[in-house]
């Protein structure tokens, strides 16, 4: 490999071979690779006539640039007429001086700080909102500004961040960006590294965001239209049956798709989701009575997707090891012709509340199914079988009555 090409990236993408082979750096450093995968940075140079190496570290606790640094210092003793080994104890010392810059410059850049914030924020998070922080700090942050030190960051850098999220129409997301940005700057004006935190205020820079609702459909001729219509949804079999299953359960969509079948009880006809994948913390495990026809459901994906106990119910068409993603629902629905604006996947659940509502059940029943929080501090954590007899009878009424508005909207069969 050319020295002119050697990066970072490269250096770390070397693999070992049967024997040590040398990687050039230019003016005489190199890079050592050992069969065990040790990257070793080597100096050949000639002092006095004779051939030397000079040992100056391994890789990566010298960086490509601190070791082409270190070259040129010892090509600065040489010059002066200086062995660089016999003056090792130099060498070593600009060594650690460099390594020691090194980590205080990357202990104090964007994404480290993002990082050991998300490790100590995440704590308190479910692992599917845990894993969403994290998302955005990688996909949306890191790129553009993740290298630079925090006390670098100047407005206009989050700025782009989130305007870029703005002018696509996502408003909402545009601000999360900033709040989430301005969490991570807070960490780091805590920490000492920065004096002030300029992401705050920042949101007055963007479009305002107004209370979001999530459209659903509550006309019950058009929930019997788009229960048929998801019923004939051409799809894979997670993605067909997390669509069937999702209105008749009205969870929340991310405590469905990461469901695991030993969370099913089929003898009990009970669902129970770990208090850890719950979006309200302290709660108990969260019983989801199931009806008759969600059990039937079940069984029929149970031959596609039931590879263990501790198998997603409703895996990745990537692989089994993780489950659907966010946007396979949303993806379906559009594809069934419904709009952000018409329909969401969160819909189902105003869907529920709402009718269910006006045709009279309790409504300490609906919330305790929608796993709601309890404004009364003292009742805050529900009980595993709060209303659980009610709600068991609430979850198959609500199934009955979604199988009645699809066939009363079915079209009569041609013979």
């Amino acid at each position: 490999m050319p020295a002119k090409l050697l990066t970072d990236a490269a250096i770390r993408n070397l693999k070992p071979k049967e024997k040590p082979y040398k990687v050039a750096a230019g003016e005489g450093l190199y890079l050592l690779i050992s069969p065990t995968g040790g990257k070793l940075w080597r100096m050949n140079y000639r002092h006095n006539g004779k051939q030397k190496t000079l040992a100056i570290g391994g890789y990566p606790a010298v960086s490509l640039k601190s070791a082409k640094e270190l070259r040129n210092k010892a090509n600065e003793l040489r010059a002066a007429g200086i062995d660089p080994a016999e003056e090792k104890k130099t060498i070593r010392d600009t060594i650690r001086e460099t390594i020691k810059a090194e980590e205080n410059l990357a202990i104090s850049t964007f994404q480290h700080v993002a990082l050991d914030w998300h490790a100590t924020y995440s704590k308190g998070l479910t692992p599917v909102h845990a894993a969403k922080l994290l998302s955005f700090l990688e996909n949306r942050f890191f790129p553009s500004i993740g290298g630079l030190l925090v006390s670098e960051i100047t407005p206009a850098h989050i700025l782009e961040v989130s305007k870029a999220a703005e002018s696509k129409g996502h408003i909402n997301t545009a601000h999360k960006l900033n709040n989430l940005c301005t969490q991570v700057l807070e960490h780091a004006r805590i920490k000492g590294l920065i004096q002030y935190n300029v992401a705050h205020g920042l949101n007055k820079a963007l479009v305002a965001d107004k209370a979001i609702n999530h459209p659903a459909i509550t006309d019950p001729i058009k929930i019997g239209r788009l229960l048929v219509s998801i019923e004939n949804l051409e799809a894979s079999p997670a993605v067909y049956y997390f669509m069937n299953i999702l209105p008749h359960v009205f969870v929340r969509q991310s405590e469905l798709w990461c469901a695991k079948w030993e969370e099913i009880d089929f003898e009990k006809y009970h669902w129970v989701i770990p208090s850890s994948r719950m979006k309200i913390k302290g709660r108990r495990d969260f019983v989801v009575p199931l009806s008759p026809q969600v059990v039937e459901l079940f069984r029929k994906l149970e031959p596609f997707t039931h590879h263990s106990p501790d198998s997603y119910i409703f895996p990745s068409a990537r692989g089994n090891s993780r489950p659907l993603s966010d946007s396979a629902g949303r993806v379906a629905l559009r594809t069934l012709g419904y709009s952000a604006e018409e329909h969401t996947l969160h819909g189902f659940r105003s869907m529920a509340s709402t009718l269910l509502n006006e045709m009279g059940y309790r409504a300490d029943v609906i919330e305790a199914c929608l796993a709601h929080g309890d404004p009364d501090k003292v009742r805050g954590v529900y009980n595993r079988a709060e209303y659980l007899e009610e709600r068991t009878t609430l979850m198959a009424e609500w199934s009955n009555y979604l199988d009645k508005l699809k066939k009363d909207y079915s079209p009569p069969h041609i013979h």
